[in-house]
């Protein structure tokens, strides 16, 4: 609590005023993060954007860094404006050789 000194005199005696914290620990049920979600967006844009793919060495880093924008971006989106969850994203691209 924060408490300050208030010049004031109510009935002859100075006024305390006295301040509660603003800020939750916690976020609402509303605001909280559900992996199956992000999963859910993740597993979407990958078959969209892998689908009919071929590797080619030299666009991997590109294509990489597009999937995670894209996945981040989404998964942002659909937890609202006001989120205060900051959202990290890793994709490693690579070749499935005789596999």
């Amino acid at each position: 609590t924060f408490a300050s000194y208030n010049m004031e005199l109510s009935n002859g005696h100075p006024v305390i005023d006295i301040f509660l914290p603003t800020f939750r620990m916690e976020p609402e049920e509303a605001e909280r993060f559900f992996p199956s979600q992000a999963k859910a967006i993740g597993d979407r844009i990958l078959n969209e954007m892998l689908t009919g793919v071929v590797y080619e060495e030299t666009e991997a880093k590109q294509l990489s860094v597009e999937i995670s924008d894209k996945i981040r971006e989404s998964v942002a989106e659909s937890m609202g404006p006001n989120s205060r969850f900051k959202i990290i994203v890793q994709t490693t691209v690579g070749e499935m050789k005789d596999q």
